[in-house]
């Protein structure tokens, strides 16, 4: 077998690669007998681990296929940027915690002063005795004013709602107030969670004079 020819000064180090590569593949086929169909191979040989380990970078650092970088990122550079969960929103752009915009803290205490006949003495024939539940009261108000309790297995007003900041000072019976706050008050008499009743005295839902729509509300 003839020599190979030397190496061109003027080639390109990558023809150079493949040029190596060519006649290592030829000189591994002429020293290497082609298997035939009867061996139950249908494909050619694999070549050496030495042609794969013959290729190299332009700065002389070898390089194998089985030695290929991977991507370990599993970051998605495509994924859209977090963004903070807002603040609950009322229909018509209400406001959970101003409360001298609409829905007025003054009107909020006076619908949960305001339950239906279905709650009342006359209905139940509890003499004395308001019946509420907490699904009516988040119906009147609204559920945006709540947030989940694990602790009481109930909602209760959020901390930054204006019914809870500034209910007791716009007319809210305190232990209406403090139930709804999950801070005391009564106790169900029946049910549990969402759908428990609570009795409260009809002493209590009388409104207290609240402040005007215009002035500013204590603090």
């Amino acid at each position: 077998m003839s020599s190979p020819p030397p190496p061109d000064p003027n080639l390109h180090p990558y023809y150079e690669i493949q040029r190596k590569l060519i006649q290592s593949e030829n000189e591994n086929r002429a020293v290497r007998p082609v298997p035939s169909a009867a061996a139950g191979s249908s494909t050619a040989a694999a070549p050496s681990s030495a042609i794969a380990e013959s290729v190299v970078s332009d700065g002389g650092v070898a390089l194998s296929p089985r030695r290929a970088p991977t991507q370990t990122s599993t970051l998605n550079a495509q994924a859209p940027p977090f963004v903070p969960p807002q603040p609950p929103q009322l229909p018509d752009d209400g406001s959970v915690t101003d409360p001298l915009t609409w829905p007025y803290v003054g009107d909020l205490v006076s619908d949960l002063l305001d339950p239906p006949n279905t709650c009342k003495p006359s209905h139940h024939g509890v003499s004395g005795v308001m019946r509420i539940t907490l699904h009516w009261v988040k119906r009147k108000v609204s559920e945006a004013h709540f947030m989940p309790n694990p602790q009481l297995g109930r909602s209760v007003l959020r901390m930054d709602s204006k019914i809870r900041t500034y209910g007791l000072a716009a007319g809210l019976p305190e232990d209406y107030h403090r139930w709804l706050c999950g801070t005391g008050g009564v106790a169900p008499s029946s049910g549990s969670g969402e759908t428990a009743v609570y009795h409260f005295n009809v002493a209590q839902f009388r409104k207290v004079p609240a402040y005007a729509r215009t002035q500013q509300p204590p603090i």
